[in-house]
């Protein structure tokens, strides 16, 4: 006799303050190679410019962010492959008009039963930091989700943002999210040919040696190329650089939220 073992809906962001960092580009592949795996994949759009939407090919006229937060019974979200789906964004989203665990209790309605439906559901923000006045949509998205991870570029900027952006997200996560989990730190745009690379990397990983992800996302065309065709790595170039970096991504993120 078996028995199916029922998969527990992991819900994660990918966030940092500081734009230009590749969240959005990050969440589309990482979406895309779990639910190659055989994952069934939700990514939500959280952010008012809508890249993510754009970026996937999804309607920006349907069913968006907006309608999921009113819980509209009729969910629709589009289909990009057979396991990957987009809930799109919408212009007029604006976070504030909401309680920060607006989207948390979206996403575990009964309304919508996504639990039933989704393995994992990706959440793509704005790069903007916790404010304290005012619900923003990385607080939305952090207060949903199970796990957070951030992506870096190798420079002088995001470094130095590295520190006081997480000292937030911890402030945060003491006092409203305590079993948020953190699955670790990456660095995406990446030349390794160059010497500050190297210099940076041993840095954060001096620093925070368990948190730092091995894999990097290395510099490849194939990466902006296949954004212009609204298809992801894995569609547009399956052999590329970037599709394997974003597989060994992919395993040791899984790694680190099992072992979470």
């Amino acid at each position: 006799m078996s028995f199916e073992i029922k998969r527990i809906m992991t819900t994660l962001v990918n966030i940092n303050q500081k734009g230009g960092v590749g969240k959005t580009t990050n969440t589309i592949h990482l979406g895309a190679d779990l639910s190659s795996r055989g994952f069934k994949v939700l990514l939500i759009d959280l952010d008012p410019q809508c890249s993510l939407t754009e970026g996937t090919g999804a309607q920006l006229d349907g069913y968006t962010i907006v309608d999921f937060l009113a819980l509209e019974p009729n969910f629709n979200a589009t289909k990009r492959s057979d396991n990957y789906f987009i809930l799109s964004g919408d212009i007029d989203f604006l976070a504030h008009k909401y309680n920060r665990k607006a989207l948390h209790n979206a996403i575990h309605s009964k309304i919508f039963n996504l639990k039933d439906h989704f393995d994992y559901i990706l959440l793509d923000v704005p790069p903007q930091g916790i404010i304290d006045d005012f619900v923003v949509p990385a607080e939305l998205a952090l207060m949903a989700s199970d796990y957070f991870v951030t992506c870096i570029k190798p420079d002088l900027y995001s470094i130095t943002n590295l520190d006081r952006f997480l000292e937030r997200i911890f402030k945060f996560k003491e006092n409203f999210h305590p079993r948020l989990g953190f699955a670790g730190v990456y660095f995406c745009d990446v030349l390794i040919t160059k010497k500050l690379f190297a210099k940076y990397y041993k840095e954060v990983q001096d620093n925070a040696p368990d948190l730092l992800f091995k894999t990097f996302i290395r510099q490849d065309a194939d990466i902006a190329n296949s954004a212009d065709v609204g298809q992801t790595i894995f569609q547009y170039n399956p052999n590329s650089r970037a599709a394997q970096d974003y597989r060994d991504l992919t395993d040791e993120l899984l790694k680190n939220i099992k072992n979470g």
